[in-house]
C-alpha cells in the first residue's frame, strides 16, 4: 500500500492508511521484542511508517489542521531509518524520496 497504481499514498482511503500505520507499528514492535536491533527490515518498515504519517499530515493540512506531534514523530522515524539504511545502496532511492516528501510537508506546516 502506497506504491502501486490504484494504491498510491493519495489513493488510499483513511481506513487503509490507518491499517498500514498499525501494521507498521505492529511489525516494529515484534522486531523490538525479538531484539533485532537496527536491521534492514526495520529501516524499511520505518520508511513505510514515515510515509503513512506524512500522508496523514498532508491530509490534515488540506483540512486546515496542522499536527506538530505527527511531524515530530515522522522526523524522528526518518532520522532512525536514515541511520539504519545509510550504507544500503538499494534503499537510497526510497530514503531520498521520503526525505524530499518530509521537507515538502514541513514547508506546508510552517
Amino acid at each position: 500500500l502506497g506504491h502501486d497504481a490504484g494504491f498510491t499514498w493519495q489513493e488510499l482511503t483513511q481506513e487503509m492508511l490507518d491499517l498500514k500505520e498499525t501494521c507498521c507499528r505492529d511489525v516494529l514492535l515484534v522486531l523490538d521484542t525479538l531484539r533485532f536491533g537496527h536491521c534492514r527490515i526495520k529501516g524499511l518498515i520505518l520508511l513505510e511508517l514515515h510515509g503513512s504519517l506524512c500522508e496523514k499530515q498532508k491530509r490534515k493540512h488540506l483540512g486546515g489542521v496542522s499536527d506538530q506531534i505527527i511531524m515530530e514523530e515522522a522526523r524522528a522515524i526518518l532520522a532512525t531509518a536514515r541511520v539504519i539504511l545509510q550504507d544500503d545502496a538499494a534503499a537510497q532511492t526510497e530514503l531520498n524520496l521520503q526525505t524530499e516528501e518530509h521537507h515538502r510537508i514541513e514547508a506546508l506546516s510552517t
